[in-house]
């Protein structure tokens, strides 16, 4: 049995990146990195992906995103982006998805997974917009008409159903594909139905957060967890504001902590390069 141990003192946290990797990463390391010279990688999801997408091309690694909506950053939304990848659309769940999920976009997906060795999927939020009428995820709903929408929380069995469903997805696709999975630390920026903003995003982050802890239990191969959340709202919680410092905004999380997330990912995820 493992028995991890929580930092007791603040002196523990004065170098940052040895207190990651001592009270953090344990348990979430690959036995061999995934990411060799020939590896190609996409990144999908919530924004924080393009932060890992723009070290790893600066890195010198092969790496691909394709922008979607910022909506399009919950399990549920990608299981439906996934459930139009991987077959043609004959028709669209609901009007609105046509234009969240293009066709050529769609396309553009279905033929570069098939050829990409390694998939990170930055999860965003656990909440999702419904259409009343019909009760399906409309994703981003009409913003004249919300009165005809319901932003709800889907629950941690939900979205780890979802999870499931989109690794199956890309391994129809990709039978040797590799999913690195992460959750955003980046809180939301309003929620509507709460009060509270601050509590609605804990209640979304920490579903999320179980969802994929429920699936890895599970010990899916070739799926890895990469804690950046961790990293920033929970170890976070104990050094100076890791929010804001750069330009004055408290969702932006500060350059030098996404510096450090990013070179640990690719300390443990890229093998080194011959005359490395």
């Amino acid at each position: 049995m493992t028995n991890g141990k929580y930092p007791r003192h603040a002196s523990e946290l004065a170098d940052l990146v040895t207190a990651i990797e001592e009270f953090v990463l344990p348990g979430f390391l690959p036995t061999v990195p995934p990411i060799a010279a020939s590896t190609i990688v996409r990144t999908q999801g919530s924004c924080f992906a393009t932060h890992i997408y723009n070290a790893l091309k600066a890195a010198g690694v092969q790496a691909r995103h394709i922008e979607f909506t910022e909506a399009v950053n919950s399990p549920l939304a990608n299981r439906y982006l996934f459930e139009y990848v991987r077959s043609d659309v004959t028709a669209y769940a609901h009007p609105a998805h046509a234009t969240i999920f293009p066709e050529k976009q769609l396309n553009n997906l279905r033929m570069q997974v098939s050829d990409e060795d390694l998939f990170v999927f930055t999860l965003g939020l656990a909440m999702c917009w419904f259409d009343r009428a019909s009760n399906v995820p409309v994703i981003n709903p009409d913003p004249k008409n919300l009165q005809d929408y319901e932003w709800r929380i889907v629950d941690a069995a939900e979205n780890e159903a979802a999870l499931v469903y989109i690794v199956d997805a890309l391994r129809q696709l990709n039978p040797s594909i590799k999913i690195v999975l992460t959750v955003s630390p980046v809180p939301l920026n309003r929620s509507p139905g709460f009060e509270s903003s601050v509590a609605a995003d804990c209640i979304s982050k920490s579903t999320l957060r179980v969802a994929v802890h429920n699936y890895l239990a599970k010990q899916p191969d070739n799926v890895f967890y990469w804690p950046s959340f961790e990293i920033v709202r929970w170890l976070g919680a104990h050094l100076p504001p890791v929010f804001g410092e750069d330009d004055g905004l408290l969702r932006h999380v500060n350059q030098s902590m996404v510096n450090v997330i990013t070179t640990l990912f690719l300390k443990h995820f890229v093998a080194p390069r011959p005359g490395q």
